[in-house]
């Protein structure tokens, strides 16, 4: 952190920058106020060997409501274990993850009503097709909303 910290010091003003880890045990309290003091995007990954987003959301979430921007990044357990399902081929679904995009747009409902701008990136890894995939996130989201809101 000390080194990363200089470096950021060091990046002019401009684009804003975002910081994504891939180690779980670097998802503490002090990881996410060094997000905050550099003005950095928090990244969370779901997906390699990271918990679930959303229960890293519910650990850190007074921190994360106060961002300006967090992105959320969908990119599934097993690249290669995919890769082999799919025959490389992004044109359909291998797995569904149900639970998880329901869980996720749970997470981004509280997120945006938090007034935080969200992004959600999804890989084709993560079901096997990115387009689809987005389909299948905006539709449930759409539900999530309508529920909350009593329709």
């Amino acid at each position: 952190m000390e080194r990363l910290g200089g470096f950021l010091d060091q990046v002019p003003n401009g684009p804003q920058c975002a910081l994504e880890i891939r180690n779980p045990r670097w998802l503490t309290a002090k990881h996410f106020a060094f997000v905050a003091q550099h003005r950095l995007t928090p990244v969370l990954l779901q997906g390699y060997w990271m918990p679930p987003v959303w229960e890293t959301y519910e650990e850190h979430q007074d921190v994360l409501n106060e961002a300006g921007t967090v992105i959320t990044r969908l990119h599934g357990p097993d690249r290669e274990g995919i890769e082999e399902q799919t025959g490389k081929r992004w044109d359909r679904l291998v797995v569904q993850r149900d639970d998880e995009l329901k869980a996720i747009a749970r997470m981004t409902g509280q997120l945006l009503d938090a007034g935080v701008n969200v992004y959600v990136n999804v890989n084709n890894h993560y079901e096997g097709s990115a387009p689809l995939t987005i389909e299948r996130f905006r539709t449930v989201a759409e539900q999530g909303i309508g529920q909350a809101e009593g329709s």
